[in-house]
């Protein structure tokens, strides 16, 4: 019996495990990747390879790759060279035209990371940690031409521990993606499944703009819950910031970590203070912990690097 022809499309970290689990599934045949081109990195901007390029160029580099400048102007010769009977999906980056949607006998399916209809769009994982979510989950819905609004094949729930930051979660809710996509293929394949279309009254989106980084800036109005919640969704991009005045000075400050302080203090609102060897930061409502954090024009270090911060103060 011949293999499944599959074309993944695939560029960033979520992408990894699932095109690694496609790989290693039994009756299927992953013929070709579709995933963007090499972008700027670093300080210098030199060209680097996506997430799932690296991947690829690391563990499988017989498999084929296309980097398409402009796909739409290229996917009639992709499809028709490697003729996929199902396409797969995972943060890709882009937007499928209708021809790709519709050439695969199986459909093309997207595995995405939200339990559908809620969250829908580019940046579903931080924006559940930002919201405050206990738990989320992985979706799998057949592609359309509108906003992950597909009628969905399978779901899966995944806990939000407190510690959660995006880059944990993220490779959390991976993992159960390509698991739940190892147990749907072979049921939507022989045609055991009956997609369930989503209820638009429960739509919610996450937009790539929530997560800007001007929306990553904690002020003296921020209360302590809220700005452990930025700090979390906002690791590792764009990183919880805020402004604060040293002598007359403004300076960015990036917090990677930080904590609910269980101390009680009088100091003032958007206040920084030392409380032995521990940085403390006074917001309106309570004290959050500074652990991990880089002063502009400084080196990313913990707190004992940075207790001179001690007298600073916000700038809203």
């Amino acid at each position: 019996m011949n293999k499944l022809r599959i074309i993944f499309f695939g560029s960033g970290e979520f992408a990894v495990p699932i095109l690694d689990g496609l790989l290693h599934m039994a009756g299927v045949n992953v013929v070709a990747v579709v995933t963007q081109m090499d972008k700027p990195a670093g300080r210098n901007q030199d060209l680097k390879p996506v997430p799932v390029k690296e991947f690829i160029n690391n563990n499988y580099p017989d498999l084929k790759v296309y980097t398409p400048l402009k796909y739409r102007l290229e996917q009639e010769g992709i499809l028709e060279k490697e003729k996929p009977e199902l396409i797969i999906v995972a943060d890709y980056g882009q937007i499928l035209p209708e021809y790709t949607i519709n050439y695969p006998k199986y459909k093309c399916l997207n595995v995405h990371g939200s339990i559908l209809p809620d969250l829908r769009g580019a940046v579903p994982i931080p924006i559940a940690i930002l919201k405050g979510y206990k738990k989320t989950g992985v979706s799998i819905p057949i592609m359309t031409t509108g906003l992950d609004d597909g009628p969905v094949l399978a779901m899966t729930d995944v806990e939000i521990e407190d510690t959660d930051t995006t880059e944990t979660l993220k490779s959390k809710l991976a993992k159960a993606g390509a698991e739940l996509l190892e147990r749907t293929l072979p049921q939507w394949v022989d045609g055991k499944l009956v997609p369930l279309e989503q209820n638009e009254k429960k739509a919610t989106i996450a937009d790539k703009t929530l997560i800007e980084k001007e929306k990553a800036k904690i002020t003296s109005e921020t209360d302590s819950e809220k700005a452990i919640r930025m700090v979390r969704a906002f690791y590792p991009w764009p990183v919880a910031w805020c402004e604060i005045d040293m002598n007359g000075k403004v300076l960015r400050l990036k917090i990677f970590k930080a904590t609910i302080s269980d101390n009680s203090t009088n100091a003032e609102i958007g206040k920084i203070y030392r409380d032995g060897k521990k940085l403390v930061l006074n917001l309106n409502d309570g004290s959050i912990e500074l652990l991990d954090l880089q002063l502009e024009g400084k080196k990313r270090a913990g707190c004992n690097d940075y207790l001179y911060l001690s007298g600073a103060k916000l700038v809203s």
